[in-house]
């Protein structure tokens, strides 16, 4: 009896022991959640969670209208630990204002993309450790139950999943509303109310476009290729799929290929010869980007030129297989800092 207590007691001991150090191996990391949703096309949250396991790790923000615009920083949720897990899913209900409709869903991430970026971070050139760290979960909602989630950190945004919400009509929305006495079909018309004609007229016309965030979502093996007789110091990149990437310094002209969205805007800082800082925004038109972007052949290579010179600024085209295509429909506009 005495060998069998003392076998169960090693027992419990090395299980305590495995157990501390198997929590003392997960990795944690310091990161908040926010929330975005087209600026068109507004969502309010009833409930969203983060989850490690079974544990609830952070809360998506809840309680506000959503429209700061798709890819973008919304209200801020930081809850549980200072230090937390990566998480391995995502559960969310909403309501899209122009459908009318409730939206669920319970979604696995990929946790392991996750948490490989997360530990790793992305090149940031200028600061002293060269080195930065993602911090922000964005939770993107558009038409049609479309999820996107995005880590994002200073100059830096990388999509890391796409999920798909179902309608459902489970929702106390007066728990959490419960100063509003009207409906929620009511409450919504106030808020379309005020969305521009163009918008009103596709709900009252069934037309909204769904598909839409789905198809900038696409990406391109494409890199930006500064010439010119300027300085540059340094290139901000935002793209359609609302990734984004700042480059300065070696990656200015990086030597290979990354699979990127299609360009939608960016800023260019430069020095010109009579030593002045100058800054430089090219926003480019939808539906040219697109139609240039939807025309290269799949397995290609394509170089965005970017041209800068003292007397004009920037020019910009895209090199491809098929010859150089000039942006025609770009509006460039170039600042003294």
């Amino acid at each position: 009896m005495k060998s069998t207590a003392s076998l169960i007691s090693i027992s419990i001991g090395l299980c305590i022991i495995f157990s501390c150090q198997n929590k003392s191996t997960i990795k944690k990391y310091d990161w908040i959640a926010t929330e975005n949703a087209p600026k068109e096309y507004p969502m309010r949250i009833y409930s969203g969670i983060f989850y490690a396991g079974k544990n609830p790790v952070n809360a998506v923000p809840s309680g506000s209208i959503i429209n700061y615009g798709w890819g973008e920083t919304g209200s801020i949720e930081s809850s549980g630990e200072d230090l937390k897990e990566a998480p391995d899913t995502l559960r969310l209900t909403w309501i899209s204002f122009t459908e009318n409709k409730n939206y669920t869903g319970k979604f696995p991430l990929n946790v392991k993309l996750i948490d490989s970026l997360l530990s790793t971070g992305y090149p940031a050139e200028d600061l002293p450790s060269g080195h930065e760290e993602y911090f922000y979960f964005k939770v993107g909602m558009a038409p049609g139950g479309v999820v996107v989630l995005w880590l994002g950190g200073p100059g830096k945004q990388v999509e890391v999943g796409r999920y798909q919400g179902k309608e459902t009509n489970d929702v106390d929305w007066k728990s959490e509303i419960p100063g509003y006495n009207g409906t929620m079909e009511e409450y919504g018309k106030h808020i379309i109310a005020d969305l521009p004609k163009e918008v009103q007229q596709q709900i009252a016309d069934h037309k909204i476009p769904y598909g839409k965030w789905d198809h900038w979502r696409r990406h391109f093996s494409w890199k930006p290729v500064i010439t010119g007789d300027v300085k540059i110091l340094s290139l901000s990149m935002f793209m359609f799929n609302k990734e984004m990437d700042f480059l300065m310094s070696k990656r200015l002209n990086p030597a290979g290929y990354i699979q990127r969205g299609a360009i939608e805007k960016l800023y260019i800082f430069w020095v010109d010869h009579k030593k002045r800082e100058r800054r430089s925004q090219i926003d480019f038109d939808e539906t040219e980007t697109d139609q240039i972007f939807s025309a290269l052949k799949p397995g290609t290579h394509s170089d965005l030129l970017l041209h800068v010179t003292n007397d004009y600024g920037p020019a910009v085209s895209l090199k491809t297989a098929a010859g150089i295509i000039p942006f025609k429909k770009a509006k460039i506009n170039s600042y003294i800092r």
